[in-house]
């Protein structure tokens, strides 16, 4: 049986711009205190607000009713980031392609993949990202 997590914090938002402050606060607190280096802390906001502005996006057929569920999990090894929304999941999403240039959209994916160790796609009553970051041992 896993271990369970050293420390463990949920956050439920409305599927609305004005609270994504409070996802970065969260996953940003969080990674700084289980000891992951600056960059690294920004590399893992980064990833988790991606992942929040995708499910307020394509996972909120309500919009604003919606929410957006984020649970942050440390572990001896990592840190886990969960954002599940409410929307259809992921069906044939092209998640690890690019677009070209000219297209404004769909970069989500394969940036949280640049960002962090582990981009999990689950849909599943919804849709959800896991993202893993590994500590480093130097």
């Amino acid at each position: 049986m896993p271990a369970p997590p050293i420390v463990q914090a949920t956050l439920v938002i409305p599927s609305r711009p004005e609270h994504l402050p409070e996802v970065r606060e969260l996953v940003g607190s969080t990674a700084d205190k289980a000891g992951f280096p600056p960059h690294e802390v920004q590399r893992i906001v980064t990833a988790a607000f991606e992942a929040v502005v995708n499910g307020a996006t394509h996972g909120s057929p309500l919009g604003p009713q919606n929410t957006i569920n984020v649970t942050v999990s440390v572990y001896a090894d990592r840190m886990v980031v969960e954002v599940a929304d409410q929307g259809p999941g992921f069906g044939n999403a092209k998640a690890d392609e690019m677009p070209d240039l000219a297209s404004a959209r769909g970069r989500g994916i394969a940036l949280m993949r640049a960002l962090v160790d582990e981009v999990e796609l689950v849909t599943d009553g919804g849709g959800k990202v896991i993202l893993t970051k590994y500590r480093r041992v130097e």
